[in-house]
């Protein structure tokens, strides 16, 4: 099987219709990604004339209907490896994206050849990519010419310091022609996710200075109300701030408005810190701004609550900042810190930057009680967001009996007249250094996450026990041979309550499985197994209560029990369309529809539900373009910071739970593909960019071909060779501390409680975190490039290196401010 193939076992995403769907902003994502900039061609007609440079083992032939000459190159039978090709790209090409396309054209007595176009990338003798395309895919007519088509994109993390290095593979000795064969290289145009804004380029002798603080001034001009930053001379470090909103109209268009008019409606204080109160104005909105300021302290603290006047439709309320120094370090989203070559955009969620440099220096550090943030480094720009559509994907499939695959995109929240938005942020100036402690998303020191999340669908107790123990005739934990519980890995695994139509697995297992697929309520050896992992520490939740919709009392019922059981906090979402058995009580359905008979949010709340998955990316596939060489992460982090891609957020109309999302099912077959999935290198991107990947999985599928189980020589199920490497790989770097299997409580909680904390003070070589929640945040890590660090005054024994920074992790408790200090 070849790679290529791999890759569409594995990914399991579903593509739709997409005609019929409200998708206002998934075509912009989709056309910037152009062909732009510099280019590579490598191209050869065959043709007696044409300079040759770097294709060899050819042999030309007279065609007369040659597509674009006289002459075309022939493949020998006896030719195994034929037309090739090896040659440096260009290093102006290099450090972007790029876009490779193949063509050519090929003409054979048979439609099967079993011959490849092969392509690979390589880095002196490392091979960084393969793509091998099938010629015969492209063959529709005998004797004819028939054009073949291929394009792939390398991410600009590995497009530096490579050669490309192609070839047919003639595997089965067929004879055919090929003419007009071309490689070309392209950059990508940048990814941008970003309006295109310009601040006002203002005089700044009319400004006077409102308030000081150590290396700073605010300053304020009362013609215009334009408010600005200053250095401690008084010389501007920004431009005016600006308040910019994009909202939703019945049309399906959007509106934009901006001001950069603050009017000053109060200011109060003493010596030790000055509050500034601002008010900006659109027709739709207001903005109130209170900043304060202490003179002694590096330190201004900006407080925004934004209100409606009448009900809109929010795609973006964000604050920017321009600034006119040049970005000096970013921390990315994940944590990981750039000082050099900058990507043009940066989605940061709530990561961080730093603008000039000495005492001129700006940083905002972890942007924690913001929807998010992002950066335009090539203008200066700061978007500080209160509320961002693509901050909190959603989706609904609205009851349409006569209609299949339908849904709205609600990811643009529905703004009730008097209704606010709440944001903070705090800017640092004058610091001396900006390798400050960065706080990560991951939990007790590990740089990477991997979260095994089970959906319930037509599973027996064999197949259960065969992927959890090993074997399907093991009944007890301690006896494990293999398996999730073999090689101690948790699993948020998702189960059905009760079966009150009578579902058997017959039609789905081809027949091998003729009992009722298995629930809690009607399987006792399931009931007990379900035990006996929740007791392991797997955490169990419903994949809704039933294969179709639920009765008001079935909700009910199966909510209190998984409560009193597992205490259930997330919930899996199964079946969703348009049909009225299409489960109308999940999140993307009728789940938050107060006039549905079915409307289970005050049950969620009742019973503790706060983390639901999040079909969207799924549904809409936004970055399947964007996947690489069977890496997990999509987007691949290789391609870019830009993407808005919070895989983990809370939606403004369902403020009370906490949203997570899989971008595809992970599927494999074979042995063979488990341990390309898996290679080193794989998961040594996984670690290297402190990733959190979220795997949708049906492991015990009565139907073989998922991956996870197979049938030995005895009859007995048992766990994939491949599928118990894959744990084991998993087990060794658990036990290295490079990747934590993990469930959706655990990360889930964990962020939810990360956000929550203040930084309260930054000084060159100190720095105070509050945590005001009633929550203990276990295991909060943070990352730096220095080697001594001290909480509360003591060297920290809780540490480990990774790369060139170290990583610590401590203990945050309820209303513990602590100081660390490097």
């Amino acid at each position: 099987m070849l790679l290529t193939d791999w890759l569409c076992c594995v990914a399991g995403w579903k593509y739709l219709n997409m005609s019929k769907k409200r998708l206002f902003w998934l075509a912009f994502f989709f056309l910037v990604f152009s062909s732009a900039g510099n280019a590579q061609r490598y191209f050869i007609g065959f043709e007696p004339d044409e300079a040759q440079t770097f294709w060899t083992d050819f042999t030309p032939v007279a065609d007369s209907s040659s597509p674009q000459g006289k002459y075309a190159g022939l493949i020998r039978a006896d030719q195994t490896f034929a037309l090739n090709i090896n040659a440096p790209v260009p290093e102006e090409l290099a450090g972007i994206n790029q876009n490779w396309q193949l063509t050519a054209f090929i003409k054979s007595e048979k439609l099967s050849t079993g011959a490849l176009f092969v392509i690979t990338v390589m880095r002196a003798d490392t091979l960084v990519l393969y793509q091998g395309v099938r010629c015969d895919d492209f063959l529709r007519h005998r004797t004819q010419w028939n054009k073949l088509h291929y394009t792939f994109k390398l991410p600009a993390d590995l497009s530096h310091d490579i050669r490309i290095k192609a070839y047919i593979w003639n595997r089965e000795a067929a004879e055919f022609l090929v003419d007009s064969v071309e490689i070309s290289v392209h950059h990508s145009s940048p990814l941008s996710f970003l309006p295109d804004f310009d601040a006002i380029d203002d005089d700044s002798s009319r400004y006077h200075t409102l308030a000081y603080g150590k290396n700073f001034q605010l300053q304020w001009q009362a013609e215009n109300q334009w408010l600005r930053l200053a250095d401690s001379s008084g010389a501007p470090i920004s431009r005016p701030i600006a308040w910019i909103v994009e909202l939703g109209r019945k049309e399906d268009s959007t509106l934009w408005r901006q001001t950069q008019a603050w009017r000053l409606k109060k200011k109060s204080g003493h010596r030790h810190q000055t509050r500034l109160h601002f008010e900006a104005r659109i027709d739709e909105m207001t903005a109130m701004m209170e900043i304060v300021i202490s003179p002694n302290n590096h330190q201004l603290r900006c407080e925004v609550r934004t209100t409606a006047k009448r009900p809109v439709i929010l795609w973006r309320n964000s604050l920017v900042t321009s600034f006119l120094d040049s970005v000096h370090a970013v921390i990315r989203q994940s944590g990981l810190l750039d000082t050099n070559s900058f990507q043009p955009e940066y989605y940061l969620r709530n990561g961080g930057v730093v603008f000039g440099e000495n005492k001129r220096s700006v940083m905002m550090h972890n942007s924690l009680q913001l929807s998010s943030s992002q950066l335009n480094t090539q203008k200066g720009q700061l978007f500080l967001n209160l509320d961002l559509a693509t901050d909190h994907p959603l989706l609904h499939y609205p009851l349409i009996p006569d209609t299949s695959d339908y849904f709205v995109d609600l990811s643009a929240a529905t703004i009730q007249k008097k209704q606010c938005f709440r944001g903070s942020f705090s800017f640092f100036f004058g610091l001396e250094s900006y390798d400050i402690p960065r706080i990560l998303w991951i939990p007790d020191g590990y740089d990477a996450a991997f979260v095994w999340t089970e959906h319930a669908d037509w599973t027996d107790i064999a197949t259960q026990r065969a992927v959890n123990f090993g074997r399907s005739n093991l009944v007890r934990p301690a006896d494990a041979v293999g398996g999730f519980v073999g090689y101690d890995i948790p699993v948020t695994r998702s189960i059905f309550y009760a079966n009150p139509d009578g579902i058997r697995n017959s039609q789905a297992s081809n027949g091998h499985f003729m009992g009722f697929h298995a629930t809690l309520t009607t399987d006792t050896a399931f009931a007990n197994l379900m035990q006996q992992l929740h007791d392991k520490g797997h955490e169990l939740c419903l994949h809704t209560p039933e294969q179709f919709t639920s009765t008001s009392a079935m909700l009910r019922r199966a909510l209190k029990d998984m409560q009193l059981r597992f205490g259930s906090v997330s919930w899996i979402d199964h079946g969703y369309n348009n049909k009225a058995e299409n489960n109308r009580e999940n999140l993307c359905c009728d789940g938050l529809d107060p006039q549905s008979p079915v409307a289970v949010r005050r049950l969620w709340k009742k019973h503790g539900i706060r983390y639901l998955w999040n079909a969207w990316y799924e549904e809409v596939s936004p970055w399947n373009d964007f996947a690489f060489d069977g890496h997990f992460m999509i987007p691949y982090p290789g391609f870019g910071d830009a993407f808005p891609v919070p895989m983990v957020c809370r939606h403004p109309s369902f403020p009370e739970a906490m949203l997570w999302g899989t971008t595809g099912t992970l599927e494999a077959p074979t042995d063979e593909v488990w341990d390309y999935l898996f290679q080193p290198k794989r998961m040594e991107k996984l670690i290297q960019n402190r990733s959190v990947y979220f795997a949708h999985i049906y492991p015990a599928w009565v139907k073989e071909g998922k991956g996870y189980w197979k049938s030995d020589v005895d009859g007995n199920l048992v766990a994939m060779d491949g599928f118990n490497r894959a744990l084991k790989t998993l087990q060794q770097l658990r036990e290295k501390r490079l990747v934590l299997p993990s469930t959706v409580q655990q990360i889930v909680s964990h962020y939810e409680g990360l956000r929550q904390i203040r930084v309260e003070k930054i000084s060159d070589h100190s720095l105070e975190l509050f945590n005001p929640s009633r929550i203990t945040i276990k295991g909060m890590s943070m990352a730096m490039k220095g080697n001594s660090v001290q909480i509360n005054g003591r060297e920290t024994k809780n540490r480990k290196v990774s790369g060139d920074e170290i990583i610590f992790w401590f203990d945050l408790r309820p209303q513990e401010c602590v100081t660390i200090d490097w």
